[in-house]
């Protein structure tokens, strides 16, 4: 993988430890510990995601593989996240939106990234 790809996903993982760790103690506190867990289990899944992402890709541009690999690989990614979803709200649909709030909270921490990119190479 590239160099700036890797060093972008790390920092990102660093940023989402941060954000992970704050809402995990502030949902547990103010709802339920079960609620802080599939928050974490949101985030930790949009890790993953982000990763198989830049794989991926990384494989389809510099190796010049097919991108209907590319492609094949985002429908499942997408079936995996949807299943999760599924199974965390199948007893009870509240479960969804901690859920939904980790796995989007990775944008937050993709913000932060290209806010500190800026400010490093002024």
């Amino acid at each position: 993988m590239i160099a700036e790809i890797k060093k972008m996903i790390s920092k990102i993982i660093i940023f989402n430890i941060i954000i992970g760790t704050i809402f995990f103690i502030t949902i547990s506190f103010i709802f339920n510990i079960r609620y802080g867990f599939y928050f974490l289990i949101g985030l930790i899944l949009s890790n993953v995601n982000l990763f198989i992402n830049a794989k991926i890709t990384n494989m389809v541009v510099v190796k010049n593989k097919s991108p209907i690999f590319s492609m094949l690989s985002f429908f499942i990614r997408i079936i995996t996240v949807c299943v999760i979803g599924l199974v965390l709200s199948k007893n009870n649909t509240k479960n969804i939106i901690p859920f939904l709030l980790g796995y989007s909270s990775n944008f937050i921490s993709i913000i932060f990234y290209g806010t500190n990119l800026g400010k490093n190479e002024v």
